[in-house]
């Protein structure tokens, strides 16, 4: 298991950083089912209305994951919700996932967050069960 950074890029460092995320990004954005391509992603980055995270193995210094959260803010409640999120698939285990969890936790509390939610394939919900995360809703789509 590497040893993993979490890391929140402050908006100065945007430009140096996303052309080094857009492979991990690109597979998320693939299958948001037209929802988002590339370009509309980092233009919301840049712009603010999504925040940009990369977690680096200590080790080689290498990006082993990068995602994106933004603020869910509901009537009653706020959540940081995680928009896509992409790895290299070699480093990343269901336990470095578990790892980083708490301290993203604490981040979406500072900002006034009751609870992090994210739509994703159905493994996201067996990965985060043991830190009292549950599956609450399924999103199914079809085209017309």
């Amino acid at each position: 298991m590497a040893e993993l950074k979490l890391t929140r890029v402050l908006p100065a460092y945007y430009k140096e950083i996303l052309p080094l995320t857009e492979k991990y990004l690109k597979r998320a954005v693939d299958v948001s089912r037209g929802r988002y391509d590339m370009p509309t992603l980092i233009r919301e980055i840049l712009a603010g209305h999504q925040q940009l995270w990369v977690v680096f193995d200590k080790e080689s210094g290498d990006i082993a994951l990068a995602f994106t959260t933004y603020f869910a803010k509901y009537p009653l409640r706020m959540n940081l919700s995680v928009g896509f999120i992409g790895s290299d698939d070699e480093t990343m285990t269901k336990e470095d996932y578990l790892k980083l969890m708490p301290e993203l936790m604490e981040w979406a509390k500072l900002y006034g967050c009751s609870g992090i939610e994210s739509v994703g394939r159905k493994a996201w919900g067996r990965i985060f069960k043991e830190l009292g995360f549950e599956e609450t809703f399924t999103t199914v789509e079809g085209e017309v």
